[in-house]
């Protein structure tokens, strides 16, 4: 009975071990020191937010997922007001997508999936989680200035199946 509590405990943890949750700071990526705001909220103190100023209008985050797999990739940001809250993102080098943040009146930074859009028929759009197979090792991912005034604060990835809570501002 010991040997099979032992295999079991080895398994689960060999589970658990693939289900990290990667959690990136905007200013400590890739990102020219212009682009970087100080925000008393933000979880590092700091947000990463692009004008028609800075010369550097994007941020490189680089990191590693733990195994192959379908990845979720999650963001805390804001949008300033519907004209100021949207991103351009890539990963990789697959094709860019644009990327709207969700702002309240409030304008609180809040935990949201990363979403591209999706044209419908009608010429409207809608926005749809972004996921994408990964193998295991380094990636890159790139977020850049659609319209000036959007910050953001952090990049989060974890395994597609894991739940994660979305601010509800």
């Amino acid at each position: 009975m010991t040997k099979w509590m032992s295999m079991l405990m080895i398994l689960l943890g060999a589970q658990f071990a693939f289900a990290e949750v990667i959690e990136l700071e905007a200013e400590d990526a890739k990102v020219d020191a212009a682009n970087i705001l100080e925000v008393k909220e933000a979880s590092g103190g700091k947000v990463v937010a692009f004008d028609k100023k800075t010369k550097q209008s994007s941020v490189e985050f680089t990191f590693k997922v733990p195994a192959d797999g379908e990845y979720q990739f999650w963001a805390v940001g804001r949008g300033m007001s519907g004209r100021e809250d949207s991103f351009y993102t890539q990963l990789d080098k697959e094709k860019r997508e644009t990327w709207d943040v969700k702002w309240n009146t409030s304008q609180d930074l809040i935990k949201q999936p990363v979403r591209y859009r999706v044209s419908k028929d009608d010429g409207k759009y809608f926005g749809k989680a972004y996921t994408a197979k990964l193998t295991k090792g380094e990636h890159t991912f790139v977020v850049s200035r659609r319209e000036a005034g959007a910050q953001l604060d952090k990049l989060i990835i974890a395994p597609a199946d894991m739940k994660i809570k979305e601010d509800k501002k």
